[in-house]
């Protein structure tokens, strides 16, 4: 019985070490999020490694020789236990390296890269789910450069962050893991970071800008707490095909649009510059598709609450970028909100 109680405590360890290191990776790749979206606001206004353990195999009870002597070592007693039985679970964050463990080195590799590929979402089923973000994705962009057009990137980055509130709702209301279950710490950092957004409020009068940055942080929230109820783990789901078929889905049944605003004068088109040309390409390419990529990615590795959490940091960077480029004043309210 104590090899299996060694065996259950490492597979334990390794579980929490992994566990740490996903998160550790998660919060790394957030940061760069960050920086990477307060950049492109400003210029558009295991795994761990199992290695087997192998113990001793306990020799068995040595038979009577052939030639029939009866004068053989006396019987070792045997230890008598209790004939109560107690079965007990795994988590289900645990089952799966309790088994590799146990495994060789090679065939636990093989055997971790098989339930990886069975796993994998089809592309079929990839595009399924992209058919239904598209629209969200959509909204949730529109609105954000909606408010940068109407006000300054810092409050709209502070007026952004109050996702966190309506991601901690949702994700109490549709858990995806234990991770996303409603605890009194995270209704706390919350609270605090939607007393900031209040006085920042207070300082702005951009009324329109405001509303549009509200209505994506809904989106925003909406979007990452569906996406991690229908998809558990990053490995499951193909994040560069996700985005590929969301662009196309976007460009195949919103091009409409495109003529609707023309037309009715709401934004009318005109070809752009060539350094607004390259503005549109930078944008598109990292504030858009990598900043996105990395984003959700993120998420997955930690939760959907600290991946639109991690959307306050962008707070003081857009402010001080917002001050260094001179197009925001330091008010009392606003620096007070920040902290």
């Amino acid at each position: 019985m104590e090899w299996v109680f060694v065996m259950n405590r490492m597979s334990s360890q390794s579980s929490s070490l992994a566990q740490r290191r996903r998160m550790a990776l998660g919060v790394l790749i957030l940061l760069l999020v960050d920086i990477i979206w307060v950049a492109s606001s400003e210029l558009t206004s295991s795994e761990p490694l199992y290695v087997p353990v192998k113990f001793q195999d306990v020799p068995s009870e040595q038979s009577q020789n052939a030639n029939g002597d009866c004068h053989t070592s006396p019987k070792k007693h045997r230890v008598r236990f209790s004939n109560i039985m107690e079965v007990r679970q795994l988590p289900s964050t645990q089952a799966l390296e309790a088994k590799l463990s146990r495994m060789a080195y090679p065939v636990a590799k093989d055997h971790e890269s098989m339930l990886k590929t069975v796993g994998k979402l089809t592309v079929t089923e990839v595009a399924k789910i992209s058919f239904f973000f598209c629209f969200v994705w959509f909204l949730a962009n529109l609105s954000y450069q909606e408010a940068l057009s109407d006000t300054q990137v810092a409050i709209v980055n502070i007026l952004s962050s109050t996702s966190g509130l309506f991601t901690l709702i949702l994700a109490a209301i549709f858990p995806s893991n234990s991770s996303d279950r409603f605890t009194l710490s995270k209704l706390l950092a919350v609270v605090l970071s939607m007393g900031g957004v209040a006085l920042v409020s207070l300082s702005s009068s951009d009324s329109p800008g405001s509303l549009w940055a509200l209505a994506g942080a809904v989106l925003y929230a909406v979007y990452i707490v569906m996406i991690k109820r229908k998809v558990e783990r990053e490995d499951k789901l193909d994040i560069p095909m996700f985005f590929g078929f969301v662009g196309l889905f976007n460009l195949l049944l919103l091009w409409p649009g495109f003529f609707l605003l023309h037309y009715t004068g709401f934004e009318a088109f005109e070809l752009p510059s060539k350094l607004v040309w390259m503005y549109i390409i930078i944008n598109g390419l990292i504030g858009t598709v990598l900043s996105e990529f990395l984003w959700l990615w993120g998420c997955f590795l930690t939760s959907s609450l600290i991946g639109t959490l991690a959307l306050s940091l962008t707070i003081p960077l857009s402010i001080i970028a917002d001050m260094c480029m001179q197009k925001l004043r330091s008010y009392a309210t606003t620096t007070t909100g920040t902290q």
